[in-house]
Protein backbone atom coordinates (compact mmCIF):
# COMPACT_ATOMS: atom_id res chain seq x y z
CA UNK A 1 0.00 0.00 0.00
CA UNK A 2 2.48 2.41 1.31
CA UNK A 3 4.05 4.82 -1.43
CA UNK A 4 6.97 6.30 -0.05
CA UNK A 5 7.31 9.35 -1.56
CA UNK A 6 11.12 9.72 0.58
CA UNK A 7 13.41 8.57 3.17
CA UNK A 8 14.40 11.86 4.71
CA UNK A 9 17.98 11.47 4.59
CA UNK A 10 20.79 13.89 4.93
CA UNK A 11 24.13 13.70 2.96
CA UNK A 12 27.13 15.25 3.12
CA UNK A 13 28.46 16.01 -0.13
CA UNK A 14 32.19 17.97 -0.82
CA UNK A 15 31.83 21.00 -2.59
CA UNK A 16 32.93 19.57 -5.71
CA UNK A 17 31.35 15.96 -5.46
CA UNK A 18 27.80 16.34 -6.99
CA UNK A 19 27.09 12.62 -7.15
CA UNK A 20 28.00 12.13 -4.05
CA UNK A 21 30.89 9.31 -4.23
CA UNK A 22 31.66 10.18 -0.89
CA UNK A 23 28.54 10.62 0.85
CA UNK A 24 27.81 10.02 4.36
CA UNK A 25 24.47 9.07 5.93
CA UNK A 26 23.89 11.05 9.21
CA UNK A 27 21.29 10.63 11.83
CA UNK A 28 18.08 13.01 10.93
CA UNK A 29 17.39 16.32 12.20
CA UNK A 30 14.94 16.61 15.47
CA UNK A 31 12.65 18.94 12.71
CA UNK A 32 12.31 16.71 10.04
CA UNK A 33 9.11 14.91 9.84
CA UNK A 34 9.48 11.15 8.86
CA UNK A 35 6.75 10.22 6.61
CA UNK A 36 4.96 8.56 3.41
CA UNK A 37 2.26 10.63 0.79
CA UNK A 38 -0.56 8.96 -1.24
CA UNK A 39 -3.76 10.33 -3.24
CA UNK A 40 -6.97 8.63 -2.97
CA UNK A 41 -8.07 8.03 -6.33
CA UNK A 42 -4.48 5.87 -6.39
CA UNK A 43 -4.94 3.89 -3.12
CA UNK A 44 -8.90 3.57 -1.82
CA UNK A 45 -10.55 1.49 -4.57
CA UNK A 46 -14.70 0.61 -4.28
CA UNK A 47 -14.82 4.07 -6.14
CA UNK A 48 -18.16 3.59 -7.03
CA UNK A 49 -19.36 1.96 -3.76
CA UNK A 50 -21.38 3.60 -0.67
CA UNK A 51 -23.03 6.47 -2.23
CA UNK A 52 -19.94 7.80 -4.01
CA UNK A 53 -19.76 9.17 -7.61
CA UNK A 54 -17.61 8.29 -10.65
CA UNK A 55 -14.78 11.00 -10.95
CA UNK A 56 -13.00 13.01 -13.80
CA UNK A 57 -9.97 10.70 -13.17
CA UNK A 58 -11.64 7.00 -13.00
CA UNK A 59 -13.42 8.29 -16.68
CA UNK A 60 -10.38 9.23 -17.67
CA UNK A 61 -8.69 6.18 -16.69
CA UNK A 62 -11.71 4.55 -18.53
CA UNK A 63 -10.88 5.62 -21.81
CA UNK A 64 -8.76 3.03 -24.13
CA UNK A 65 -5.00 3.79 -24.39
CA UNK A 66 -4.95 6.72 -21.81
CA UNK A 67 -3.24 4.46 -18.98
CA UNK A 68 -0.83 1.91 -19.18
CA UNK A 69 -2.59 -1.63 -19.27
CA UNK A 70 -6.13 -0.26 -18.76
CA UNK A 71 -5.55 -0.24 -15.02
CA UNK A 72 -8.40 2.05 -13.13
CA UNK A 73 -8.83 3.01 -9.21
CA UNK A 74 -11.56 0.12 -9.32
CA UNK A 75 -9.78 -1.44 -6.63
CA UNK A 76 -6.28 -0.28 -6.46
CA UNK A 77 -4.96 -1.25 -3.04
CA UNK A 78 -8.27 -1.29 -1.50
CA UNK A 79 -7.87 0.88 1.13
CA UNK A 80 -11.45 2.16 1.53
CA UNK A 81 -11.66 -1.51 3.26
CA UNK A 82 -8.01 -1.79 4.71
CA UNK A 83 -6.92 1.49 5.96
CA UNK A 84 -6.82 0.09 9.86
CA UNK A 85 -4.09 -2.50 8.95
CA UNK A 86 -2.34 0.19 6.78
CA UNK A 87 -1.86 2.22 9.68
CA UNK A 88 -0.46 -0.24 11.26
CA UNK A 89 2.03 -0.57 8.88
CA UNK A 90 2.90 2.85 9.04
CA UNK A 91 2.76 2.56 12.54
CA UNK A 92 5.21 -0.50 12.54
CA UNK A 93 7.97 1.37 10.07
CA UNK A 94 8.20 4.40 12.41
CA UNK A 95 6.32 6.84 10.55
CA UNK A 96 5.40 10.32 12.57
CA UNK A 97 2.92 11.46 9.71
CA UNK A 98 0.65 10.91 6.35
CA UNK A 99 -0.49 12.31 3.93
CA UNK A 100 -3.49 12.02 2.24
CA UNK A 101 -6.52 13.45 0.51
CA UNK A 102 -9.73 13.74 0.01
CA UNK A 103 -11.47 11.95 -2.96
CA UNK A 104 -14.70 14.41 -2.84
CA UNK A 105 -16.40 12.41 -5.12
CA UNK A 106 -17.20 10.36 -2.03
CA UNK A 107 -17.87 13.23 -0.12
CA UNK A 108 -19.88 14.92 -2.11
CA UNK A 109 -21.33 12.79 -5.16
CA UNK A 110 -24.41 14.92 -5.65
CA UNK A 111 -23.93 18.19 -5.55
CA UNK A 112 -22.46 20.72 -2.81
CA UNK A 113 -25.20 20.90 -0.51
CA UNK A 114 -25.77 17.24 0.64
CA UNK A 115 -22.59 14.98 1.55
CA UNK A 116 -22.38 11.47 1.73
CA UNK A 117 -22.39 10.27 5.62
CA UNK A 118 -20.38 7.06 4.79
CA UNK A 119 -17.95 9.15 2.93
CA UNK A 120 -17.12 11.02 5.61
CA UNK A 121 -17.36 8.48 8.32
CA UNK A 122 -14.29 7.23 6.03
CA UNK A 123 -12.32 9.77 6.67
CA UNK A 124 -13.37 10.48 10.50
CA UNK A 125 -12.37 6.90 10.93
CA UNK A 126 -8.71 6.94 9.25
CA UNK A 127 -7.97 10.44 11.29
CA UNK A 128 -8.89 8.33 14.29
CA UNK A 129 -7.04 5.54 13.44
CA UNK A 130 -3.90 7.93 12.60
CA UNK A 131 -4.17 9.97 15.72
CA UNK A 132 -4.44 6.58 18.41
CA UNK A 133 -1.06 5.50 16.84
CA UNK A 134 0.62 8.40 17.26
CA UNK A 135 0.55 9.64 13.49
CA UNK A 136 0.19 13.11 12.36
CA UNK A 137 -2.46 13.23 9.84
CA UNK A 138 -1.75 15.55 6.73
CA UNK A 139 -4.73 16.35 4.64
CA UNK A 140 -4.61 17.19 0.84
CA UNK A 141 -7.79 19.01 -0.20
CA UNK A 142 -7.23 19.02 -4.16
CA UNK A 143 -5.25 16.16 -5.22
CA UNK A 144 -6.53 16.34 -9.27
CA UNK A 145 -9.63 13.82 -8.79
CA UNK A 146 -13.02 15.82 -8.95
CA UNK A 147 -16.44 14.52 -8.82
CA UNK A 148 -18.06 14.24 -12.34
CA UNK A 149 -20.05 16.34 -11.91
CA UNK A 150 -17.89 19.04 -11.02
CA UNK A 151 -15.90 17.91 -13.73
CA UNK A 152 -19.11 18.92 -16.23
CA UNK A 153 -19.13 22.19 -14.86
CA UNK A 154 -15.28 22.85 -15.33
CA UNK A 155 -15.31 18.69 9.62
CA UNK A 156 -11.72 17.47 10.59
CA UNK A 157 -10.44 20.65 11.90
CA UNK A 158 -10.27 19.82 15.45
CA UNK A 159 -8.10 16.90 14.98
CA UNK A 160 -6.41 17.80 11.40
CA UNK A 161 -3.94 20.66 11.99
CA UNK A 162 -2.02 20.54 9.04
CA UNK A 163 -3.40 21.08 5.62
CA UNK A 164 -2.48 21.19 1.69
CA UNK A 165 -4.73 23.14 -0.10
CA UNK A 166 -3.09 21.75 -3.81
CA UNK A 167 -1.65 18.70 -5.13
CA UNK A 168 1.17 20.03 -8.00
CA UNK A 169 -1.03 21.68 -9.84
CA UNK A 170 1.51 21.98 -12.72
CA UNK A 171 0.35 18.31 -13.20
CA UNK A 172 -2.92 19.65 -13.49
CA UNK A 173 -2.65 22.26 -15.96
CA UNK A 174 -0.08 20.90 -17.93
CA UNK A 175 -0.35 17.13 -18.21
CA UNK A 176 -4.07 17.45 -18.75
CA UNK A 177 -4.22 20.70 -20.87
CA UNK A 178 -0.70 20.24 -22.82
CA UNK A 179 0.28 16.92 -23.38
CA UNK A 180 -3.10 15.12 -22.29
CA UNK A 181 -1.31 12.48 -20.16
CA UNK A 182 -3.91 13.11 -17.42
CA UNK A 183 -7.08 14.20 -16.86
CA UNK A 184 -8.96 15.53 -18.89
CA UNK A 185 -6.90 14.55 -21.25
CA UNK A 186 -6.62 17.26 -23.42
CA UNK A 187 -3.44 18.13 -25.45
CA UNK A 188 -2.21 21.45 -27.25
CA UNK A 189 -4.44 23.97 -25.52
CA UNK A 190 -1.96 26.48 -23.64
CA UNK A 191 -5.00 29.11 -22.81
CA UNK A 192 -6.42 26.21 -20.96
CA UNK A 193 -2.39 25.59 -19.35
CA UNK A 194 -2.67 29.44 -18.22
CA UNK A 195 -6.13 29.49 -17.17
CA UNK A 196 -6.20 26.39 -15.25
CA UNK A 197 -3.01 27.74 -13.82
CA UNK A 198 -4.31 31.16 -12.42
CA UNK A 199 -7.72 29.98 -10.92
CA UNK A 200 -5.68 27.01 -8.85
CA UNK A 201 -3.59 29.29 -7.53
CA UNK A 202 -6.99 31.91 -7.31
CA UNK A 203 -8.43 29.30 -5.14
CA UNK A 204 -5.45 28.51 -3.23
CA UNK A 205 -4.73 32.19 -1.95
CA UNK A 206 -8.45 32.02 -1.31
CA UNK A 207 -8.66 29.02 0.60
CA UNK A 208 -5.56 29.87 2.95
CA UNK A 209 -7.52 33.37 3.61
CA UNK A 210 -10.51 31.90 5.18
CA UNK A 211 -8.51 28.95 6.56
CA UNK A 212 -6.60 31.70 8.86
CA UNK A 213 -9.66 33.90 9.29
CA UNK A 214 -11.34 30.82 11.02
CA UNK A 215 -11.01 29.92 14.77
CA UNK A 216 -11.42 26.38 14.12
CA UNK A 217 -7.98 26.20 12.57
CA UNK A 218 -6.24 29.44 14.50
CA UNK A 219 -3.50 26.56 15.65
CA UNK A 220 -2.91 24.74 12.03
CA UNK A 221 -0.96 25.30 9.51
CA UNK A 222 -1.83 25.21 5.86
CA UNK A 223 0.68 25.20 2.33
CA UNK A 224 0.64 23.68 -1.17
CA UNK A 225 2.42 20.93 -2.46
CA UNK A 226 4.93 21.87 -5.19
CA UNK A 227 6.88 19.29 -8.04
CA UNK A 228 9.88 21.43 -8.46
CA UNK A 229 13.17 20.11 -9.82
CA UNK A 230 16.54 20.52 -8.42
CA UNK A 231 19.25 22.02 -10.83
CA UNK A 232 22.69 22.94 -11.38
CA UNK A 233 24.28 25.77 -13.68
CA UNK A 234 25.83 24.40 -16.24
CA UNK A 235 27.93 27.83 -16.52
CA UNK A 236 28.06 30.08 -13.16
CA UNK A 237 30.02 32.55 -15.04
CA UNK A 238 26.47 33.06 -17.27
CA UNK A 239 23.74 35.23 -15.26
CA UNK A 240 21.09 33.76 -17.32
CA UNK A 241 21.81 29.71 -15.64
CA UNK A 242 22.32 31.19 -12.31
CA UNK A 243 19.23 33.31 -12.37
CA UNK A 244 17.24 30.02 -13.91
CA UNK A 245 18.43 27.68 -11.20
CA UNK A 246 18.19 29.88 -8.34
CA UNK A 247 14.55 29.41 -8.04
CA UNK A 248 13.20 26.05 -6.17
CA UNK A 249 9.98 26.90 -8.12
CA UNK A 250 10.84 26.95 -11.35
CA UNK A 251 9.97 23.63 -13.51
CA UNK A 252 12.18 23.20 -16.79
CA UNK A 253 9.17 23.42 -19.38
CA UNK A 254 9.98 26.96 -20.41
CA UNK A 255 10.13 28.47 -16.50
CA UNK A 256 6.31 27.43 -15.63
CA UNK A 257 4.51 28.58 -14.01
CA UNK A 258 6.76 32.19 -13.35
CA UNK A 259 8.21 33.02 -16.52
CA UNK A 260 7.32 33.07 -20.50
CA UNK A 261 10.48 33.92 -21.72
CA UNK A 262 13.84 33.82 -20.29
CA UNK A 263 16.84 35.89 -21.62
CA UNK A 264 19.76 37.15 -20.19
CA UNK A 265 18.84 39.96 -19.59
CA UNK A 266 15.35 39.36 -17.85
CA UNK A 267 15.83 37.03 -15.01
CA UNK A 268 13.47 35.64 -13.40
CA UNK A 269 12.35 37.77 -10.82
CA UNK A 270 8.43 38.86 -11.61
CA UNK A 271 5.85 36.21 -12.80
CA UNK A 272 3.98 37.37 -15.57
CA UNK A 273 1.08 35.88 -18.16
CA UNK A 274 1.79 36.59 -21.90
CA UNK A 275 -0.08 39.62 -22.94
CA UNK A 276 -3.65 38.95 -24.66
CA UNK A 277 -4.34 35.49 -23.42
CA UNK A 278 -7.35 37.67 -21.72
CA UNK A 279 -6.67 36.12 -17.95
CA UNK A 280 -7.45 38.27 -15.32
Amino acid sequence: MLNILGAFYYYNYGNDDFQGNNSEVTALKNNIIFGTATSAYQIEGRVLEEGACSSNWHEFALTPGKIRGGDTGELACDHYNRYRDDVLLMNDLGFDAYRFSISWSRILPANSKNPNERGVSFYDKLIDKLLKHNITPYLTIFHWDLPLWVSALGGWANRVKNWITLNEPWCVSFLGYWEGKHAPGIEGDFAQVLSTTHHQLLAHGLVVKTFRASRACKDGRIGISLNPFITYPADLLRKINREYTRSPIIITENGYPLEDNISEGEPIEIGKIPPGWGIK
